[in-house]
């Protein structure tokens, strides 16, 4: 635990997050992914990592839809219009392995596949600093009002510039998503 910077505190709310999680109902659980960025290597690059129930651990190997030096950007089909009150999405950060949260991630929703709508937009609560833990996960949750939607569209802005200290400057960083959930 010390060597990724938690209490034993922090790292008992980590798992109790992550089961909690977990047991969370899903409105997209299975359904298709067309990706507008492409990922690379990890996850297979499968699209469907993002919504095949199976969430990602502490580290990237298993379950993460990796993009290195881009966004991540995802529609989800829900095959029919449903009504939506709140989106989630989890991002990991290793930081001696360049990888970062988000800087923000946003979420649309639309009914006919042209006329986006924004649900929410939530920023990073944990911008990189020197003492950030090694490893982390981070959920991208937004509640907003029900509205129907057919179709969801996830942006995440992946850092572009790393700060001077750390010693990925001047590289593409990688951003790790893995499940979305939609109640």
């Amino acid at each position: 635990m010390n060597e990724m910077r938690y209490t034993v505190d922090e790292y008992l709310d980590f798992y109790d997050k992550t089961l909690t999680r977990a047991q969370q109902k899903n409105m997209i659980a299975s359904k298709q992914v067309e990706l507008l960025t492409k990922p690379k290597k990890y996850a297979r690059e499968d699209p469907h990592a993002l919504t095949d129930g199976a969430l990602g651990g502490a580290n990237f190997y298993a379950n993460w839809l990796g993009f290195e030096g881009n966004d991540m950007a995802a529609v989800i089909n829900l095959e029919e219009a449903v009504e939506v009150s709140k989106v989630s999405s989890a991002f990991l950060q290793v930081v001696n392995h360049i990888v970062f949260f988000p800087k923000s991630v946003s979420y649309y929703g639309f009914l006919n596949g042209k006329d986006f709508r924004l649900l929410g937009k939530v920023t990073n609560k944990s911008p990189l600093s020197p003492d950030c833990k090694i490893n982390d996960i981070q959920y991208f949750n937004s509640e907003f009002n029900p509205t129907k939607i057919k179709y969801l569209k996830v942006l995440a802005d992946s850092m572009e510039t790393k700060p001077v200290w750390h010693h990925g400057t001047g590289l593409g960083s990688w951003l790790f998503a893995d499940e979305i959930i939609v109640e």
